[in-house]
């Protein structure tokens, strides 16, 4: 199998996982809102520094396909956010949300993107590839950014106009 294959594969269970995770309700909480966001913005970083210690002569094309990533990831964010149930929780500086088959595919939508992205301007060597994975884990990372400032956003004005 090659690496092409490989990273579809996984950005299927990725998919799954977070298809999972849209269907079900779930409360989320102002001081962990972040976390996931964080986790998801290191690893970028992390893949970053990589990509350029690897192939230094390379940055202007990893920088594209970041530019590409934080640009996709930004519409997905508000996509899905527009398609997601909120809801204020009973207990304090939290949530209820709930997303649906429309953010599912959203986040779907968003794979064929990066499938198509990669085998267009992709390449096949290695480097590339890390490069196209930085732009894709970017997409994730602004998508979690936009919805974690949306969430707090919303859960500051339920707490203005509770009191």
């Amino acid at each position: 199998m090659s690496q092409g294959e490989v990273s579809t594969l996984v950005s299927l269970l990725v998919v799954a996982l977070i298809a999972r995770r849209e269907l079900r309700t779930s409360t989320v909480v102002a001081g962990r809102l972040w976390i996931r966001p964080a986790i998801v913005v290191i690893v970028t970083a992390c893949l970053v520094v990589l990509a350029v210690t690897e192939a230094p002569d390379h940055v202007p094309m990893l920088l594209a396909w970041m530019a590409g990533g934080i640009a996709l990831g930004v519409a997905a964010g508000f996509a899905i956010l527009r398609l997601t149930a909120i809801r204020p929780a009973e207990k304090p500086n939290a949530l209820i949300v709930k997303g649906s088959l429309a953010t599912i595919a959203v986040w779907i939508v968003v794979l064929l993107i990066r499938v198509g992205a990669r085998f267009l301007f992709g390449g096949t060597n290695p480097i590339s590839n890390i490069d196209a994975s930085v732009g894709t884990v970017a997409v994730v990372a602004a998508a979690l950014v936009v919805l974690a400032s949306a969430y707090h956003r919303a859960i500051d004005v339920a707490r203005v106009t509770s009191r």
